[in-house]
């Protein structure tokens, strides 16, 4: 491993110079030993021919620099990934995270800060119920912003379970009720407007056909 020689020269006591200043040759490097014999000209402060020495020091290593997390699609990818290796026209959104806000979303692996990369749009959800009646029960509940997701998620979650199995089982349930069953994935974000208008699809249902889906009632 070649070392990088830092040469450090000590010049504060010759800071009093005129013009004239420190001539160096090459008769002044006298041995390999760090040192280099430089006669002072017109230094008031020094004896004629004091050596200003040269101090020769082994470079400390800089640390490797380790590069930031790198989130493509949401996936974490290795850290020998080229950025390059993206399209600028390809990318749709990019985020930057740094600090507290990295390792808490990323832990660990993030403390080097974290750079979010998405090439694809999200996909965007909406409920269609089509049922005489829905649009005005709607109207009259709740509006949206009453309920919280995280609510609205957990409830949904049940009632879809339930509705699928009575789905699934026409010769115990009313199969002109539970006419199809629901695609509906727990780890997906549908956002607050869809959660909602799910909710008060089965809450509609209940209503309608004088069902209970998990035995509580509308709040």
């Amino acid at each position: 491993m070649k070392k990088i020689i830092l040469v450090l020269l000590v010049v504060l006591p010759v800071l009093g110079f005129g013009q004239d200043g420190i001539k160096i040759t090459d008769n002044m490097l006298l041995n390999n030993k760090g040192t280099v014999k430089i006669p002072l000209i017109k230094d008031p402060y020094h004896i004629p021919q004091a050596p200003i020495k040269l101090i020769i020091h082994p470079r400390i290593p800089i640390e490797e620099r380790i590069s930031p997390l790198i989130v493509l699609n949401g996936i974490i990818m290795e850290e020998s990934f080229d950025l390059n290796e993206i399209s600028v026209n390809d990318i749709y959104a990019i985020k930057v995270y740094k600090d507290e806000q990295a390792t808490a979303l990323f832990g660990t692996q993030g403390k080097n800060g974290v750079i979010w990369i998405s090439t694809i749009p999200p996909i965007e959800y909406e409920t269609i119920v089509f049922a005489p009646g829905y649009e005005t029960f709607l109207a009259s509940q709740k509006s949206k912003d009453f309920y919280s997701k995280s609510y609205l998620k957990t409830k949904n979650l049940l009632m879809v379970s339930e509705w699928n199995y009575r789905c699934n089982n026409p010769s115990i349930y009313n199969p002109k009720i539970y006419e199809a069953s629901i695609d509906y994935e727990a780890n997906t974000n549908y956002g607050l407007n869809v959660e909602y208008e799910l909710y008060m699809f089965f809450r509609f249902m209940e209503k309608e056909n004088n069902i209970s889906l998990i035995g509580d009632k509308i709040s």
